[in-house]
């Protein structure tokens, strides 16, 4: 068992450990290389952090200081890949409300922003309110 596995991680492990030393040769190098790499404790992403990235992601991508909550939710749902097109009840794409839920654990909230053309008043989010947001809880952008 690799160093600093035990409790419930050494108990996930220990059965695919215990194939790769019957295996012999490298498994069981191989397979105490991949317990440390993917029982790192960064490795998985909660679903808030990994909103906060897609949402870094989308206001660099659009170049805009403020986003409807309506269309970050149509952004998020469209990608491939990711687990928004499917986050609600019965495999629907993330709502406004369950957007507000996610981000309200880091203190954020939608507002009143004035959007498109003509001027109309929306419910959404300012890139300025994620300043200390994206420092904290993501690494620093790829340039």
């Amino acid at each position: 068992m690799p160093e600093g596995f035990s409790n419930r991680r050494a108990d996930n492990w220990r059965p695919l450990l215990a194939i790769a030393e019957l295996a012999g040769g490298d498994w069981p190098e191989l397979a105490r290389e991949a317990a440390l790499t993917l029982d790192r404790p960064d490795a998985g992403q909660t679903y808030p952090v990994m909103l906060l990235s897609d949402l870094r992601t989308l206001f660099a991508e659009r170049g805009v200081d403020r986003l409807s909550s309506a269309e970050i939710v149509t952004a998020l749902a469209a990608q491939e890949g990711s687990p928004w097109p499917e986050y609600g009840r019965m495999g629907k794409p993330i709502t406004p409300n369950a957007l507000g839920k996610l981000l309200s654990g880091f203190g954020l909230s939608s507002r009143n922003i004035r959007w498109g053309e003509p001027e109309t008043v929306v419910k959404g989010y300012m890139r300025s309110d994620f300043d200390d947001v994206f420092v904290n809880y993501l690494p620093p952008p790829l340039s």
